[in-house]
């Protein structure tokens, strides 16, 4: 075999630099008097791929590890990021990089026969340097080749240096991966990123969007399975793949990190029914074609397996979208709670928390923009003033003087110790699809109309924990930096009423707080749409807070905090997907007294919930919790009876898996008409009944009687999996099923029926 640098397209392999075609027939090697003499000649081509050798198996890392040392070995390829290699051209010297880095390195830079061939960080030695040779020799420290032990082709041979001898022990192909094609039609749009890096243990580089190691994603039309176009698949991994830098407190990324877990998404456009091909290329596979489920699981979408690696799956086309969870059986994870009080996926004499995917695959496919949406949500060049920022470092967004800043398809990304202070006269901040945003934007006040729109990413992956810029965007040094730590969208708020479209974008890894407005929050108005936010790993990372006079719908939510707060009356949710991490509620009104009314939420799926703190307050699917100014909870904030929470309607919210509690409830308000309609729990998780409790408490407040006005707690059609929780069944106390342990005093203010 010759090495050469091939690049697949629609089954043809071409040397894209010199435009020459060579047909290869399915299996077949390259004809060695043809493309040998030509790849002598592409100086200007690196390869980067799989690198092949003996029966065709690859070159692959032992457990796909990325740490010093790896045992670099043969292994039945299967395209994931382990086998993937970037060399350079034919006749040049130099590194050949694994996809997480770091080098081929041979160990100690003996040039003895045998010595161990491994992985190692680049240093620039002559231990790291190899040439490609045109008969398809790798050749290393001392002039020897890169060899097979003993010729033997079964999986984990390890691999060394060897004096060159011309075998097929020592010849070596690279094939390039294939150039992406993307949709860009009137009814599919897909997107790619050219700068990707297959990478999923240390930060990427700043140039450079990860992408996923565990999936690729192809979409094509409902009519046309067959003729499916590349998608990007992202991937978030805790802390951005670094360490604690510059603190060793827990940030709540903790069991994430050392769970392994990972979070992958894939989005596109779409005006028509359209097939989601998904394939897993970690070396995982479907072990039958019922081996996957798709969350929420009440979409009955239909699905194909085409082969042990691959899915496919309909879409039928909404002008809502979908936002879902595919989910394979050999990715499944199951996280317990020690005796410690933290999690574990160690099962032994530990109890039972949630069962999720270790690597994460979210499909986000949203309409279509069309007429009157796309003058709403797409600057006009000709009616607006903008600022196209130029790929790569972004700096000096204070000195924009136009209206809209507008970043085009690529990656950008600001200094970690920077974020994006907009003067006062930009009011719009577009991120175009296959637009890639590393920083976070902070508005002045000054306008009576903000927009954040486009289906772009805005990644928070370059700042540290609660990065604080009163501490030179470290972590911050107070107990609480609330007022100054990085916020990945804020807004300042004046007297004026002021409104804010949130259309379309996601949000990825934030390191604290994703959206917060200061000044008149009642004079600031919001609605929010398609958007997304994931990879939110640390604590704090909460999800979206409604204005007065918000609405909120077609999301998705990972959060590691409370997922919606609502704080603030007239307030309209409808359809929420939300993937829950351990801290914090789904639903949140509490934490001081307020004043709140009219607020209705409606279609909330909670897809999963690794919730474990049975004595937190702060816990639960419905949470109003106690007053955050408490000192102790022996000694209790009380309620403010001049205050009210009234007519909150909470309806069809479903929680899928094993979950912790249903509500804990700390009025620190009057409460008058609180209806909670079709709330379904799937079932508990392991932990203690005491654990699972759900509270429902006056704070020296006021509710209203529920058994002859209606006017109090209300629970209508509550169930956990197919029974029903009623006062009536008896099957509501803290040791049955429904788990409610309301104060007895209240007996009169609550019913479930």
């Amino acid at each position: 075999m010759i090495i050469s640098f091939l690049k697949k397209n629609h089954g043809l392999y071409s040397v894209a630099s010199m435009g020459l075609l060579l047909l290869l027939g399915c299996g077949q090697a390259p004809l060695s008097s043809d493309v040998g003499s030509r790849a002598q000649t592409l100086d200007s081509l690196a390869g980067h791929g799989a690198i092949t050798g003996l029966s065709n198996k690859c070159v692959d890392l032992f457990e796909q590890s990325t740490a010093a040392g790896t045992q670099v070995h043969l292994w039945t390829c299967h395209s994931g990021w382990s086998q993937q290699w970037t060399a350079n051209p034919v006749g040049h010297a130099g590194p050949i990089k694994s996809a997480g880095g770091s080098c081929l390195d041979v160990s100690d830079a003996s040039t003895a026969n045998g010595a161990k061939v491994q992985l190692w960080p680049c240093n620039g030695t002559a231990a790291q340097r190899w040439t490609l040779t045109s008969q398809g020799e790798l050749k290393g420290p001392g002039g020897k080749c890169l060899d097979v032990e003993g010729a033997n082709t079964a999986d984990g041979t390890r691999l060394q240096l060897w004096e060159c001898n011309g075998t097929a022990a020592q010849r070596w192909t690279m094939t390039a991966a294939s150039r992406p094609v993307t949709a860009d039609t009137a009814s599919l749009k897909t997107w790619w990123h050219d700068h990707a890096e297959l990478n999923p243990f240390t930060p990427v580089a700043d140039s450079n969007v990860r992408r996923s190691t565990v999936y690729d994603v192809k979409v094509a039309s409902g009519t046309d399975p067959q003729n499916a176009y590349d998608s990007f698949v992202y991937m978030s991994v805790p802390r951005g793949g670094r360490e604690k830098w510059g603190y060793s407190k827990e940030d709540g990324a903790e069991f994430a990190k050392q769970a392994g877990l990972s979070m992958s998404w894939s989005s596109f456009l779409y005006g028509a029914d359209a097939w989601v091909q998904i394939e897993l290329k970690d070396g995982s596979f479907l072990a039958d074609e019922n081996d996957f489920i798709i969350r929420p699981t009440t979409l009955h979408f239909e699905t194909q397996v085409v082969d042990s690696k691959t899915l496919r799956i309909r879409v039928p086309y909404s002008s809502k979208g979908y936002r879902f969870s595919v989910e394979f059986g050999q990715q499944l994870m199951t996280s317990y709670k020690d005796k410690g009080d933290q999690l574990t996926t160690d099962s032994m004499n530990n109890q039972l928390v949630h069962t999720e995917p270790r690597h994460a695959m979210l499909i986000f496919a949203e309409p279509m923009l069309s007429g009157t949406d796309v003058a709403r949500l797409v600057p006009n060049p000709s009616s607006n003033s903008i600022y196209y920022p130029p790929q790569g470092e972004v700096i000096n967004l204070d000195k924009v003087t136009e209206e809209v800043i507008y970043f085009q398809p690529g990656t950008y990304y600001m200094p970690w110790n920077t974020h994006g202070r907009l003067p006062k006269n930009v009011r719009w901040v577009y991120l175009a699809p296959g637009a890639y945003v590393k920083g976070a934007f902070q508005f002045q006040e000054g306008q009576t109309d903000f927009k954040v729109t486009g289906f772009g990413v805005l990644s928070g992956e370059k700042y540290v924990y609660e990065a604080d810029t009163a501490n030179e965007y470290k972590h911050t040094n107070k107990s609480e930096c609330h007022g100054t730590c990085v916020k990945m969208l804020q807004f300042a708020s004046g007297e004026k009423q002021q409104t804010l479209e949130l259309h379309g974008i996601t949000v990825a890894e934030p390191p604290y707080h994703t959206f917060v407005v200061y000044g008149y929050e009642d004079r600031f108005k919001m609605n929010v749409a398609q958007y997304k936010q994931i990879g939110s790993w640390y604590w704090q990372t909460d999800g979206i807070e409604l204005y007065q006079g918000g609405t909120m719908k077609n999301s998705f939510v990972h959060s590691n905090d409370d997922v919606l707060k609502l704080y603030h009356s007239d307030l309209v949710v409808n359809d929420l997907v939300v993937w829950k991490a351990e801290n914090g509620p789904v639903i949140q009104w509490g934490w001081v007294p307020r004043n709140i009314d009219n607020v209705h939420v409606k279609g909330v799926d909670i897809i999963h919930n690794r919730m474990h703190w049975g004595s937190a307050h702060n816990m639960c699917i419905l949470n109003s919790a106690r007053d955050y100014r408490e000192t102790s909870p022996d000694s209790p904030m009380m309620g403010d009876p001049n205050m009210w929470v009234r007519n909150l309607f909470l309806e069809d919210i479903r929680s899928e898996g094993a979950n912790l509690c249903a509500m804990r409830l700390y009025a620190l308000a009057n409460w008058e008409n609180i209806k909670v309609k079709n709330l379904w729990i799937e079932e508990w998780n392991r932990l203690d009944e005491v654990a699972q409790a759900s509270y429902f408490k006056a704070m020296q407040v006021t509710i209203g009687d529920q058994t002859t006005g209606g006017k109090g707690l209300e629970l209508e059609n509550y169930s956990l999996g197919n029974q029903l929780i009623t006062r009536s069944l008896g099957n509501w106390p803290s040791n049955r099923a429904g788990r409610l342990n309301f104060d007895a005093s209240l007996w009169n203010n609550w019913n479930a029926w």
